[in-house]
């Protein structure tokens, strides 16, 4: 499965995105769920709203991220296992914490080990290593102890680590948040550096997600440029998988 993430297009309201999804080649998004203090929040919590998307585009929504605001008050866990449960959802998608992230370490200890036996499945996502930010708790090379992976391959390239070796190394990864790190911008296209990409994601058996960031693109904000870069990226995820 290849998806997009609704992240990619995060100047634009959830309508629109899966309208473009669908018009640029994908049958299915990860949906960012808003943090409840943005504005128009509701649209990305409104299970109803979200079914007629998904029909309207005949767009699927295949795993569910956590909100950012998760990570500092992680107590409304069961309200998004219901909606990823609702909208048929393979996985849900949560980060790592950080040192210093208290309460949601406590969350994160509770539930890492349990036994997701039906869908969605909860996995667990590599943060970046970063100046004046906490590591995560969980260091690289022991990020495979974890029982199932979403791999962000621009979060490790950005870290500094081996990031080929990490992943030959980690057999639960279900699913890889795909985009690349020039050195400067993390998420940003895969077009002009296939062949680093290549050898990350080569036979591995898992979704891509393709998740961009706004300085993926020229400009957001023309449609054109928009469809160009989403073809290209997904034309290339179709070739590895």
């Amino acid at each position: 499965m290849i998806t997009l993430s609704t992240a990619s297009l995060y100047p634009y309201g959830l309508n629109r995105i899966f309208n473009i999804a669908s018009k640029t080649g994908f049958s299915a998004v990860e949906l960012m769920l808003r943090s409840k203090t943005d504005n128009a929040y509701f649209d990305s919590w409104d299970a109803g709203y979200i079914k007629e998307l998904m029909a309207q585009n005949n767009v699927a929504v295949d795993s569910i991220h956590v909100p950012f605001e998760f990570e500092d008050n992680p107590n409304n866990f069961d309200e998004i296992y219901n909606l990823a449960k609702e909208l048929k959802s393979k996985f849900i998608i949560a980060h790592i914490p950080r040192e210093n992230q208290n309460d949601y370490i406590r969350w994160f200890e509770k539930i890492k080990d349990k036994n997701f036996e039906t869908e969605p499945v909860l996995l667990f996502e590599n943060v970046h290593i970063k100046e004046r930010k906490e590591k995560p708790i969980i260091p690289y090379e022991n990020i495979g102890q974890l029982n199932n992976i979403c791999f962000d391959i621009a979060h490790s390239m950005r870290s500094g680590v081996d990031t080929e070796k990490i992943v030959r190394g980690c057999k639960n990864i279900r699913q890889f948040h795909v985009s690349f790190w020039d050195g400067k911008e993390d998420h940003i296209s895969l077009v002009t550096h296939e062949q680093d990409i290549i050898q990350i994601i080569q036979n591995q058996n898992a979704d891509f997600c393709l998740e961009l960031c706004p300085k993926a693109f020229e400009n957001i904000t023309d449609w054109n440029n928009v469809a160009e870069v989403l073809k290209e990226n997904l034309t290339f995820l179709k070739e590895q998988s």
